[in-house]
């Protein structure tokens, strides 16, 4: 069984490059320990040679090529009535930011088909056009809402390392942002090239966010890591992602014991309540939080001693960290039952036992 483990070697911060970002929400966020400061991505659509051709029938059937490239939603629809216009004439290519998330192509005279039937090298899927039956009623509206390609942060660490563990989470007391089709995969390289990376590992998303220990499916270590989110249904569009911290690095555990029986967890509500002279009842809502208290990792040989003094003594009271208390599901249902980004309350207390055994005794909380 794994024993206890704690997660403060951030890796994200390093050489760090982005998909997209709204300008008040920065990608730079995620690295960021206060989850009040969140990354809202602006929806990146990736133009490639595997998606980068419109067929249309204008009078004669017509091929047109979309420049490889990042865009915006809006961006990558100006792109797409400026390439039709080059092949052909009177059409158009709009994109709704506020409810239905969906492109539109008309043409405003003339013959007008969207050949989906022709899918090689297409971009139908990405633009939400399902299907493969060509259709000749303009305007055309998308079938399906399409937000982005994909959205992704990365890091080059300049020489290889391995990672061992992936957590992303929103805000304090908040639903995760991501919806229940969405797909987060972690991948490592040691060139800047996606295409077939040598490790891809799918996240798992629940309402608490996304978290894994990834060192049994990837031993190895890498230059270039990458977490990649498609949410290309989110009910929010491609603003609707709202990420408050990502971590990815590795972690440090004890070998030789694990944390005492008889650690106490508590739900905090720092929330008010006050009452009116006719008995009314009013709430001043405050995040909720979870508490570790009574928490003992007991004989602890004196390099493992040295080592997690020395994780407190860097972190103090200052310094939020991710930590597992139950890494291997022994008493847990998921992950984030008891994986959370904490923060010492207390100054961790050292007790000698015998010889070079010690017992280390601590207290923490979810950080804001």
């Amino acid at each position: 069984m794994s024993s206890i483990r704690f997660m403060s070697n951030q890796y994200m911060s390093r050489n760090f490059t982005y998909s997209s970002q709204q300008s008040s929400f920065p990608a730079s966020n995620v690295y960021n320990t206060s989850r009040s400061r969140v990354w809202k991505p602006a929806g990146n659509f990736e133009i490639t040679t595997a998606n980068n051709k419109l067929y249309i029938n204008d009078g004669s059937n017509k091929t047109v090529t979309l420049t490889s490239g990042s865009y915006s939603p809006t961006s990558l629809a100006s792109h797409i009535q400026t390439q039709l216009n080059a092949a052909s004439s009177n059409w158009t290519c709009s994109y709704n930011l506020v409810t239905t998330f969906k492109f539109t192509i008309t043409r405003s005279s003339g013959t007008a088909v969207l050949r989906k039937s022709q899918t090689a090298n297409a971009a139908w899927d990405t633009l939400g056009y399902t299907g493969t039956t060509d259709i000749s009623s303009s305007p055309f509206v998308a079938d399906a809402q399409r937000n982005h390609t994909n959205e992704w942060v990365k890091c080059d660490l300049g020489v290889p390392q391995q990672a061992t563990f992936v957590g992303i989470i929103s805000g304090i007391d908040e639903v995760f942002s991501l919806s229940e089709t969405a797909v987060v995969t972690v991948e490592a390289n040691n060139i800047d090239y996606w295409e077939s990376p040598p490790v891809s590992i799918t996240i798992p998303v629940t309402d608490g966010g996304c978290l894994k220990f990834i060192d049994e499916d990837n031993t190895a270590s890498y230059r270039f890591w990458r977490v990649t989110i498609v949410d290309r249904l989110n009910y929010l569009g491609p603003e609707g992602i709202k990420i408050a911290y990502i971590y990815l690095g590795d972690h440090v555990s004890m070998t030789t014991s694990n944390i005492a029986t008889g650690f106490r967890k508590e739900l905090v509500d720092p929330s008010n309540v006050l009452q009116s002279e006719s008995g009314a009842l009013f709430f001043e809502t405050r995040p909720r939080y979870l508490s570790i208290s009574n928490a003992q990792v007991q004989l602890l040989s004196g390099a493992e001693q040295r080592e997690l003094e020395q994780l407190f003594y860097d972190l103090g009271k200052r310094e939020p960290f991710f930590v597992s208390i139950d890494p291997s599901l022994a008493v847990s249902v998921n992950l984030d039952q008891l994986t959370r980004f904490m923060v010492m309350t207390n100054n961790p207390t050292l007790d000698h036992v015998l010889r070079d055994y010690y017992n280390i005794n601590f207290e923490m909380r979810e950080a804001f």
